[in-house]
Parts: C-alpha cells; structure tokens; sequence
C-alpha cells in the first residue's frame, strides 16, 4: 500500500523528470558525499566553500520537496520488503545471506523487476537532490556547534569541526530517508532537527 500510494505521486512526466535531474546535477555539482573534500581544504577555502553553498545552491519548492519524499520513501519501502523475503528465507531453512532475486523481490512489492530497479535508481537520485539542496545546513549547524564546545571547554577538545561535519551529513542523510511531507514542515525544518540531534550525541 504504501508503495502503491508513493508511486502515485512520484510519477512525472519523463520529460520533465529528467530535466530537473540534468539541472540538478549541474546547479548542484556538491553531494553529501563530495562534501568530504571540503575537509581537506584550507580553513579559507572551506569557509569560502561554505558561503557558495548556501547562497548559490536554491532551495527546493514544496512540490519537489513533496515528489523527491515520496520517491525515497518507495525506494525505502522496497528494501524492506527485500528484508521481509530475506526473514522469511532464514525462517525457512534457507540461507539468510544469498540475495534476493531481482524477479521474487519485484513480485513482492508488486511491480516488475524493470519498475522495481527505476523505483531505487529514482530514490537514490531523490535522496541525493534532497540532501544537495540542504548540505549548507550541515555546516552551518556543525560550525556554531564547535564553538560552543570550545568555549564550554576553554578550546581543549579532541573534536574538530570534520568530525561534527561527519556526524551532521549522517544526519541530514536519516532526515532524507524519513522524512514525511504530509505533516505540514519543510524538509530543512526536519533536516536542522535530525543533524543538531546527531551532532549533540
């Protein structure tokens, strides 16, 4: 059910579809993870980096943000339905490690092995744009994190600000995948939630 209803919305016009990923990947040339890249750059640089990511990468309007949900939520879908076929293999005697084959996972979830594979390579490539859009989030949180780590410890920590930037993609990465447009909020509302919780741990 949930598939079916996600589907529903996720489909577009091909035509359409396709220029807004073509778009994307030029006006977004950054992911979540080419952002670690970033690390290696000089203090300057990154900053730099930083200021070009949140003023140069737009944000999403509502109805992308709403088509972009749906498609991670039926790629997600889909692999737990593959976790339910691998459950029921080991219950059965099978061998729980042996993969899934394409045509018994698509029969599960209802669909075609062709529907099936456009359905995950649709929602990586959601979960992606999702994550693109709103990486300056991450930096910007993980920077006013650090410095008040450092002042609640007089500077000496053995944290940098890599290692809450790392924790902040994981983050924004768990936003994406569970984020629900029909309680009312937009993705960055969530996403600011799910990256300062991971980073506060």
């Amino acid at each position: 059910t949930e598939i079916v209803a996600a589907t529903a919305t996720a489909r577009r016009p091909e035509a359409k579809k396709s220029r807004r990923v073509m778009l994307t990947r030029i006006q977004h040339p950054r992911t979540v993870t080419q952002m670690q890249s970033l690390l290696q750059a000089s203090p300057r640089n990154r900053r730099h980096d930083d200021d070009v990511l949140q003023k140069k990468l737009p944000l999403l309007t509502r109805e992308e943000e709403v088509t972009y949900a749906h498609r991670v939520r039926t790629m997600q879908a889909a692999l737990r339905i593959r976790q339910e076929c691998l459950a029921r293999r080991g219950q059965a005697g099978g061998h729980p490690d042996a993969p899934v084959k394409d045509a018994a996972w698509a029969a599960a979830c209802g669909t075609t092995p062709r529907d099936l594979i456009r359905w995950l390579h649709e929602g990586r490539e959601a979960r992606e744009v999702l994550c693109s859009a709103n990486v300056g989030l991450v930096s910007s949180i993980a920077r006013k994190q650090y410095n008040r780590l450092r002042r609640a410890t007089g500077g000496h920590t053995i944290l940098t600000i890599a290692d809450l930037i790392q924790e902040g993609n994981l983050g924004l990465l768990a936003a994406a995948e569970r984020f629900e447009p029909e309680r009312g909020f937009k993705f960055s509302t969530y996403a600011v939630y799910r990256i300062r919780q991971r980073i506060m741990r």
